[in-house]
């Protein structure tokens, strides 16, 4: 049996998108103080988080190429619309909210900014859950990073 390769433009798109958000945020992150490992400066999470979404571009995209028999029927998939974008759009710019507000407002704020903007990806989230999520998130966020590991993040605008 022969293979053929086919390419599924929108698992494409997909990953092109990851990609060039996830390049584009680590290089709008490269502009804070990194610090290391051990004495993580507010850019230092950004970066990585960025360099995450690059590599996860990356593998989708190479997933879209697919081999498959040359007599199977191509397979049937919706067709690309900008809407079926808006969940990567969306937890992109929460990550890109999170590096950009870390320094001005803090860490429990740009926390609880990354859960509600995040939380537009998904149509059926609800309010409450996502108010109850970005507490807990917020809290376990400064206790751990600010409080238990002594990183210098600001906690609060105040």
């Amino acid at each position: 049996m022969s293979f053929r390769r086919s390419l599924d433009q929108r698992e494409f798109i997909a990953g092109a998108a990851f990609l060039l958000f996830g390049i584009s945020f680590s290089l709008i992150a490269l502009h804070y103080p990194l610090g290391t490992a051990m004495r993580m400066g507010p850019g230092y999470f950004p970066v990585l988080l960025g360099l995450i979404l690059s590599c996860i571009g990356v593998l989708i995209g190479i997933s879209a190429l697919r081999r498959r028999p040359i007599d199977d029927a191509p397979t049937t998939g919706a067709p690309f619309t900008w809407s079926s974008l808006r969940p990567a759009l969306l937890i992109s710019a929460s990550v890109l909210l999170f590096a950009v507000a870390i320094e001005s407002v803090g860490l429990a704020l740009a926390t609880f900014g990354v859960v509600a903007v995040s939380s537009l990806a998904n149509r059926e989230s609800r309010w409450p859950a996502v108010l109850a999520s970005g507490i807990a998130l917020s809290a376990m966020s400064v206790g751990i990073f600010a409080y238990g590991l002594r990183l210098p993040f600001r906690v609060t605008p105040f």
